[in-house]
């Protein structure tokens, strides 16, 4: 028995039926070689049997390692790229990594199952490479390095974010956990970074990104087995409250009782429609498309400052650091001196007012009522003057103070009844009686008042009589004449009223002889009472005197005629008493001026 081939292998032994053979380079390389099996015998010729050694490729691996440790980030499974593989058969073929057996697909790369192992340094070994036919074994290792993974979160302190649209610092800030070798903070808006490298820093928004509203900040960090890791952080800006208050060029004046409604201070930067206010350190709500209203109402009368601070929507707050100076006034009250008058005709009342309340520095009022006219004055008292005809009842229902400065004058309800009585002018009486008689003739004479008017008489001279008879009329009396007396007497009657348009004389010429030519003249007054004139008639009249009723000299005049006319107009209503002198003797009468 011969074993031979066609290629350049060499058998073990050629002559066993069961032997090895060995291809060479040039049979591998031809991938095929026939082998010819041939036994001889004595009786038979020669036998040959071709035997195909068809050779299937042996599965290879080269893995040509780098020059620095391999490291990986934990969580990943290794690609080893730079490791190549033949004698595919059918595109596959296994390896055994670390004991387990690993499929391997044709132009694929051999991915190591690195994804569930912890941070730490790791040797894999390579063996029994098999394409189904040919086994080999590569016989190889590999170190690998896992890496902490690395991750980017947000700190549980800041959340929920609140950042505020103004130039201002706020501050930023992320946590990292695992291995890295830089952090870098960006952003997509044009504001600035305290310090870009610090997980923890600032922000300052410029004037672009609060228009904007929001931009997008990148936390970034790099490391040399797990690369670039980024977050993205959302600034975004709720409004910045604000507040804007231009203050008018006058003194802001409110009335006690009254809340002061800031209605000239403007609030941006409302969230949910509400923000609030520290006013004296006492916060307020505010709401928007409300104006802001002021505790005042319950403040006593004098001058205040209201200072405003700290504005919150409830995720920004700022500090307007703004005051206001607020002056309370008085509510105003009005007083009177008397409620009550009781006055003549024609008589002037004053009613004395007293005001309180209102602006302090130009207090002036104005006073509403039923019966009257409204009347205003400045000051705090007023004089109040009436001239009524008759009876009068008024009262005093409301009193406004001006308000000199930016507000609503102060008003205040009244309940002052005002009342005066007018008592009528009794007439200046008529006296009817003698005025001329004589006492031996007419001892006693009656005299008696022809209008209604109740009078009270009396006699001058004293010596001339005594009235010896009153009526219970009040207008009726008799004289007992003196029988001794003779001359001129003067009867005067004065009305009892004390509202009455003056009194009345009557001159009477008493005599006390038979002779009827007792006297040279026999003066006449009339009218008596005047107002405007008199006639003073009497014959031979050479001088005049007319005295007031305090002995004042208010006419003197030489005459030398019988009438005399003097002008009473300007002369103040009263009683006078006019002097007559004739070459005879003086003569005196009454004369009443009315007014």
């Amino acid at each position: 028995f011969q074993w031979t081939t066609t290629g350049s292998g060499v058998f073990e032994n050629a002559n066993e039926l069961t032997t090895t053979y060995t291809p060479s380079a040039e049979d591998i390389e031809a991938g095929s070689v026939t082998l010819l099996a041939m036994a001889t015998s004595e009786g038979c010729d020669p036998v040959e049997y071709e035997y195909a050694f068809d050779m299937n490729p042996v599965p290879s691996m080269s893995m040509p390692l780098p020059n620095q440790m391999i490291s990986i980030c934990q969580g990943e499974n290794f690609t080893v790229d730079f490791a190549t593989f033949e004698g595919y058969i059918d595109g596959w073929m296994t390896i055994d990594v670390n004991g387990e057996t690993i499929a391997l697909t044709e132009g694929l790369p051999l991915v190591l199952p690195t994804a569930d192992l912890e941070p730490g340094n790791y040797h894999f070994s390579f063996h029994n490479l098999n394409n189904g036919y040919c086994e080999s074994d590569p016989d190889m290792g590999l170190d690998i390095q896992v890496h902490q993974s690395v991750s980017i979160t947000m700190p549980l302190s800041l959340l929920p974010l609140n950042y505020c649209a103004i130039e201002e610092p706020q501050t930023i800030a992320v946590e990292v956990e695992g291995d890295y070798t830089s952090f870098q903070w960006t952003t997509t808006g044009s504001g600035v970074f305290e310090n870009a490298n610090e997980l923890t820093t600032t922000y300052t928004p410029s004037a672009e990104d609060i228009e904007a509203g929001s931009v997008t900040l990148l936390a970034m960090t790099t490391s040399e087995a797990c690369g670039s890791v980024e977050y993205e952080y959302a600034f975004d800006m709720n409004p910045a409250p604000s507040m804007s208050m231009p203050l008018p060029n006058c003194i802001l004046s409110i009335c006690q009782g009254e809340s002061f409604t800031v209605d000239f201070a403007t609030f941006e930067g409302y969230i949910d429609g509400w923000m609030t206010i520290e006013i004296n350190g006492e916060t307020i709500t505010l709401t928007e498309g409300l104006p802001i209203v002021l505790p005042t109402a319950n403040l006593e009368p004098g001058n205040y400052h209201f200072s405003f601070h700290n504005l919150s929507n409830g995720y920004c707050e700022t500090d307007p650091d703004m005051g206001l100076d607020i002056q309370v006034l008085e509510t105003p009250n009005i007083t009177v001196n008397e409620n009550a008058f009781e006055i003549c005709e024609g008589e002037t009342v004053t009613f004395e007012i007293i005001a309180t309340g209102g602006d302090p520095m130009e207090p002036t009022y104005t006073i509403e009522g039923e019966g009257f006219e409204p009347f205003s004055f400045t000051g705090t008292s007023y004089a109040w003057e009436m001239t009524p005809a008759e009876f009068t009842e008024l009262r005093l229902t409301r009193v406004t103070a001006l308000n000199t400065g930016c507000g609503d004058d102060c008003v205040a309800d009244l309940d002052i009844p005002v009342m005066v009585v007018v008592i009528p002018n009794a007439a200046v009486p008529e006296i009817n009686g003698d005025t001329e008689l004589d006492v031996r003739l007419t001892p006693v004479s009656t005299y008696t008042i022809g209008n209604e008017v109740m009078v009270r008489y009396t006699l001058e001279p004293e010596e001339a009589g005594i009235i010896t008879g009153e009526y219970e009329d009040a207008q009726t009396i008799d004289i007992e004449w003196s029988e001794t007396f003779k001359g001129e007497a003067l009867l005067t009657a004065t009305p009892l009223s004390e509202c009455n348009n003056g009194g009345s004389t009557m001159n009477i010429v008493v005599k006390n002889t038979t002779s009827v030519n007792e006297f040279a003249c026999s003066a006449r007054i009339y009218p008596n009472p005047t107002s405007e004139k008199v006639n003073i008639e009497c014959a031979g009249m050479t001088h005049l005197t007319v005295f007031n009723a305090i002995g004042q000299m208010v006419y003197n005049a030489e005459v030398d005629t019988d009438k005399v006319v003097i002008n009473t107009a300007s002369m103040p209503a009263g009683s006078y008493l006019v002097r007559i002198t004739t070459a005879e003797g003086n003569i005196t009468k009454h004369l009443n001026v009315i007014q």
